[in-house]
Parts: C-alpha cells; structure tokens; sequence
C-alpha cells in the first residue's frame, strides 16, 4: 500500500535504477534501523552476502534482514541479537516463495 513518498536525488540514487521506499515496523533490525523508519532500496533481484536486502516471504510480505547464500537457501539475519536468523532452505525458497526484492540504500528517520 501506498502511503507517501520520498524524495530522492540522482547524486545520491543513479536515474537507470528503480527504488522504493518501505517502511519498517518492528524491532529486528534495531538499533541500527529502528521501528518506524523508512529505508530506501534499489530493485534487485540479487543481494550480496551480508548486505541488508528487502525479501518477499510467502508471496506477500516483505522483510528487512542482512541476507547470506548457503546451501543453496537464503539465511535472513535481523540486527537486533533478541531476534533470530531464519533459514530457507532451496526448497522453502520454491514452495513459501521467497524472493529478494531489492538491497537497501538508506535509512530515514522521522522525529515528528
């Protein structure tokens, strides 16, 4: 759902890309993306070992976690140690589905 915009500049976020904003609820990627951020990420269907990526889960919902390959499956690494990795295996990634949406960029955070 579509609830505002960002706005973003080509010196920081080069024109042949596509980018989102999203934003977060909840604690697991506190303290250094806390709950009500918004982060800003490109469109990609591929993001490198321990970079933080967005990932559809079960078709629907999105996530934030630093993500990392092994064994043909996806671990998904929340920030906050009061949380823990969750691991898809090759075939969870086929039959959830789970699929990368794109590599964040930028934290923003409101004070209002």
């Amino acid at each position: 759902d579509i609830q505002g915009y960002e706005q973003i500049t080509t010196d920081l976020f080069p024109a042949n890309g596509e980018y989102y904003g999203l934003k977060i609820i909840g604690d697991s990627m506190a303290p250094v993306i806390p709950d009500g951020s918004v982060v800003i990420f490109r469109r990609q269907d591929y993001v490198d070992d321990g970079k933080i990526a967005i990932v559809c889960v079960d078709g629907q919902t999105a996530t934030c976690k630093k993500i990392y390959h092994k064994n043909g499956g996806i671990v998904l690494q929340p920030l906050n140690p009061d949380f823990e990795a969750i691991f898809y295996s090759k075939d969870d990634i086929v039959a959830e589905p789970v699929t990368v949406i794109g590599k964040v960029l930028e934290v923003r955070k409101r004070f209002e």
